[in-house]
């Protein structure tokens, strides 16, 4: 895949016009409004109960109420037989809005999670031209830094039934890959379930390896329970969210831009994952809890 369209993405979702995505704002519903352009360009479909891709609530919580969209699209299954089964993959384009103080107010958020959300476009390209017998369903939530509030409010309201999805694998800030160990991805709570597995299968013979996070350390290891998979799982969905790199000074940081990003390294791991991700959506059966949440 080509590392630029990952770049004009990001670029996009992070440019300072945007002021750092905070739900709810215009600025949000532009970057909504960008997504619904790129699933068109795709050729995705939109969902019955949101037939503009978006669902929109309030989901600003009570500190900043207001309506903003999660945002939908489906990539139909080529096997009707399975095609009514759903691999989730997710994003969150929501960020922390701006803050006073500094000559620079305004937090980008292109790591988080402007790379995840070009990560899921760049996966529904790839399986586009190749789809799966099982189909996809993209959603990029609003309010994840509110408190996880578009995947909580998706997880009570869900617009395809939650027993049809095999898996949900959320991506967040993949855009830094650690340099020493650049085909290095952490899976949050990887051993709670068997997707780990089902991730590596896909890729065996590859230069991409998955690992728990708590390989990485006790912050990334803690980050089931803090990320857009943990309202599914706690539903029965096996959920968990695909990571690089760690969590580093530019996080939550006004330097959270889009040229931090390492884009020929992300293109390798957004291939890896998507190679995942057909294999979840093409191969019979699907992975398991070993240790579920409660």
């Amino acid at each position: 895949m080509d590392p630029r369209r990952l770049r004009e993405d990001v670029e996009r979702l992070s440019d300072d016009r945007l002021r750092g995505r905070p739900t709810p704002s215009p600025e949000l519903d532009e970057a909504a409004a960008y997504l619904v352009q790129r699933f068109a360009e795709l050729g995705l479909e939109p969902l019955a109960g949101a037939p503009d891709h978006r669902q929109r609530f309030e989901c600003g919580g009570d500190a900043h109420p207001g309506p903003a969209s999660n945002v939908l699209a489906l990539l139909p299954g080529r096997d009707p037989a399975v095609a009514d089964q759903l691999v989730m993959v997710s994003a969150h384009y929501d960020h922390v809005g701006e803050r006073p103080g500094g000559e620079d107010s305004i937090y980008n958020g292109a790591n988080d999670d402007a790379s995840g959300v070009a990560a899921m476009l760049a996966i529904a390209e790839l399986l586009a031209a190749s789809p799966p017998r099982r189909s996809v369903l993209l959603v990029a939530f609003c309010g994840e830094e509110r408190g996880l509030l578009g995947s909580t409010h998706y997880a009570a309201h869900p617009l395809l039934p939650l027993d049809r999805v095999v898996a949900q694998v959320n991506l967040e800030m993949l855009g830094r890959p650690d340099p020493d160990a650049p085909g290095l991805a952490w899976i949050t709570g990887m051993e709670r379930s068997e997707l780990g597995e089902w991730l590596a299968a896909a890729n065996v013979g590859t230069e991409l390896r998955f690992v728990d996070a708590m390989e990485i350390g006790p912050v990334e290891g803690g980050a089931f329970e803090r990320s857009d998979n943990y309202p599914l799982a706690l539903q029965g969905v096996v959920a968990h969210s695909v990571s690089t790199g760690r969590l580093d000074a530019l996080y939550h940081s006004p330097d959270d831009e889009a040229d931090t990003l390492d884009y020929e390294g992300m293109a390798v791991l957004v291939e890896g994952i998507a190679r995942g991700v057909h294999h979840l959506g093409e191969a019979q059966g699907q992975p398991g809890w070993i240790d579920p949440p409660e």
